[in-house]
């Protein structure tokens, strides 16, 4: 009777273990997923926004991230939020946070900008009107005086199609830009610009880049204009080229990025 009593019940764990998710795994799992909920702290209320679960499984390669379905009704309010925050970064009045040091609340300001163009970093726009609507928010952004919203606001223009207004635009705010990496994202927009409306500004920024940026902005430049490249604009940045000191870090630069670029084709 005991043998049969003992062999029942260890049928009865199989089954359990085989058919019911561990319990412990479950919990860990539902932890795991609460650890990742992150707020948004900055000028205007926390706002709670995401609960992410990692995957417990690698992708295969070459799964296509799809961005996350374009939620309206977010969007207005964060773009209501991008404009209370610009509004608290001009008037200390205006804010709803109760930061009272200078220099915490630009960064919390900076913080929030950000985040908010982050998470439309994650969107692709319904409508031509919400897209219109992106862009003006995002260049209001690429006006802040923070190198990092800067970044953020070029980021955004980058994902949403291109628009005229952009070169104009970059000239006005990005004129004193001494950061490399916003140099290589404005580019990146300059080079969408090639064969459109926008060229002839979007190239003068690129030569004003080169030829008045800062030390490490223009050599930035000078490496990365070549990937503008192409049959029409051959003769022009060329003759940026000759306007430098010939023995300079950014003639070096240029010379070099344009013999390698004739090599590949253009591009890099």
């Amino acid at each position: 009777m005991n043998s049969w009593t003992i062999s029942f019940a260890t049928l009865a764990a199989i089954f359990s273990l085989w058919f019911y998710p561990d319990e412990s795994k479950v919990g860990a799992g539902i932890s795991q997923a609460n650890s990742d909920s992150h707020l948004i702290v900055g000028a205007s209320d926390s706002i709670r926004v995401s609960n992410r679960i990692k995957p417990t499984a690698p992708k295969p390669a070459g799964l296509q991230l799809v961005s996350a379905r374009y939620d309206s009704a977010e969007a207005s309010r964060r773009w209501d939020s991008i404009g209370q925050t610009l509004l608290c970064a001009r008037d200390e009045s205006r804010c709803r946070s109760a930061e009272t040091d200078a220099r915490a609340r630009h960064f919390a300001i900076r913080d929030a900008l950000v985040e908010e163009a982050r998470w439309f970093l994650k969107q692709t726009p319904g409508t031509k009107a919400e897209a219109a609507q992106s862009y003006r928010a995002a260049a209001q952004l690429l006006s802040f005086p923070d190198e990092a919203v800067q970044g953020a606001a070029l980021e955004w223009i980058l994902s949403l199609p291109p628009s005229a207004k952009t070169p104009k635009l970059m000239a006005q705010e990005l004129d004193l830009v001494v950061d490399p990496e916003l140099v290589r994202l404005s580019l990146l927009e300059v080079k969408r610009h090639l064969g459109r409306e926008g060229e002839e500004p979007a190239l003068d920024f690129a030569k004003n880049l080169l030829l008045e940026g800062g030390v490490f902005a223009s050599r930035e430049a000078a490496r990365l204009i070549p990937t503008l490249l192409n049959d029409r604009n051959e003769a022009t940045i060329r003759a940026w080229l000759a306007e430098l000191p010939s023995d300079s870090a950014k003639a070096r630069l240029l010379e070099e990025g344009l013999a390698q670029a004739k090599v590949a084709g253009g591009a890099l």
